[in-house]
């Protein structure tokens, strides 16, 4: 009896002890030294096309064939404005209108001084005329010793002086007959239009402003050959080729994705500070002109090939490790760490051809320096 009291006796102790190991256990780990939880965003694995890509070292910038400021011809008061910025126009078409009051003042007046002169013209010549006879006549006279020298003298005087008269007289009308001519061009430029079809981006003036001769009225430019310039690694020259396709993202516009043309490469490589060892191309959108203005960045993906029906992941969420290539999937709540065989790639996205399956749970990077395998996740949407 006294033995079976002590069996249960040493049982009881057994099961305290390790009662209390396991209670330490749990205080341990879930009060004293928690397990690190990390929040994580995932992305799932998908099937689709993936395109292998070369983009550009930085931003290209949207230049345009033809840009051009419009000026006025004339001096006065903007009395209409008929378009806004970034109108498409097309050449002829109306832009703003010049009050003609002081213009067609000065016209009438112009032609006033012309005739005025054109009359004194006509009576210089008519002077000149009589003064060569009277010149003439004298000298006749003068050698048959009718006139006296002093005569004769007067009579060259005065034709002499006729001569440069009329001289002046011509120089006179002839300066008068540009002016009216100038003035009556200007009287049909009180409506200024667009020099060619294109965009207006800038409007200068408003109604009420008084503008001067060369004043901006309108910055111009051609839709027909809008442009990217941008710049590729010189390591990237041999996988390019004119006539790829491109891809075009504008600055402005994240989620277009806009297709394009190369269309030069150049035969020189950027040597300066500031670009080490670049090739300058140009690409001409095919589509959606709308979103280019001259001046704006914008992203460039020359497209070298592409497969379809491949699993896929964003490629930045693709780390490299004893060279090898990883990721980390959510495994429940812990994450895993995963070996994989990359495949085609670009800026975006890679094909995964081992190590994954669709629909697994791909860890982006946010948090991933605080990972490794098997570390406790809480997946965040």
């Amino acid at each position: 009896m006294s033995k079976i009291f002590f069996l249960n006796k040493k049982i009881k102790l057994i099961l305290i002890v390790s009662a209390l190991i396991f209670f330490l256990f749990l205080l341990f780990t879930y009060v004293i030294f928690p397990e690190n939880i990390i929040e994580v965003k995932v992305v799932p694995v998908k099937k689709g096309q993936v395109e292998s890509s070369v983009t550009a070292t930085s931003s290209g910038t949207v230049s345009a064939e033809i840009e051009s400021k419009v000026a006025s011809d004339i001096a006065g008061k903007v009395i209409a404005v008929f378009i806004l910025d970034g109108a498409l126009v097309k050449k002829g078409d109306p832009i703003l209108k010049i009050d003609l009051t002081d213009s067609l003042i000065q016209k009438q007046q112009g032609l006033a001084n012309a005739n005025s002169a054109k009359a004194k013209y006509l009576q210089a010549k008519q002077k000149l005329n009589q003064s060569e006879i009277n010149y003439k006549r004298n000298k006749e006279l003068f050698k048959e010793g009718i006139v006296s020298a002093s005569q004769l003298e007067a009579a060259e005087f005065e034709y002499k002086t006729s001569k440069e008269e009329l001289k002046a007289a011509q120089e006179n009308m002839e300066a008068l007959k540009s002016s009216f001519n100038l003035l009556s061009h200007q009287v049909t430029k009180g409506v200024i239009k667009a020099p060619f079809s294109g965009v207006a981006s800038k409007i200068y003036p408003k109604i009420g402003e008084f503008i001067n001769v060369g004043s901006p009225v309108a910055d111009m430019f051609t839709t027909e050959k809008i442009k990217i310039k941008g710049r590729i690694d010189e390591a990237d020259l041999n996988k390019i080729k004119l006539n790829q396709k491109v891809r075009l993202t504008p600055e402005a516009y994240r989620d277009k994705k806009i297709t394009g043309e190369l269309v030069f490469i150049s035969p020189v490589v950027l040597t300066t500070k500031e670009a080490n060892r670049e090739i300058e191309i140009e690409v001409l959108p095919k589509e959606g002109i709308e979103y280019f203005k001259p001046g704006m960045s914008i992203d460039i993906e020359i497209i070298l090939d592409s497969v379809g029906n491949v699993l896929f992941i964003p490629s930045y969420a693709i780390m490299d490790k004893k060279g090898e290539k990883i990721v980390y999937i959510a495994d429940g709540s812990r994450a895993k760490e995963v070996s994989i065989t990359a495949g085609m790639s670009n800026y975006e996205t890679t094909e995964i051809k081992r190590g994954l399956k669709e629909g697994d749970l791909v860890i982006l990077p946010s948090n991933i320096s605080k990972i490794n395998d098997n570390a406790k996740i809480k997946v965040i949407r």
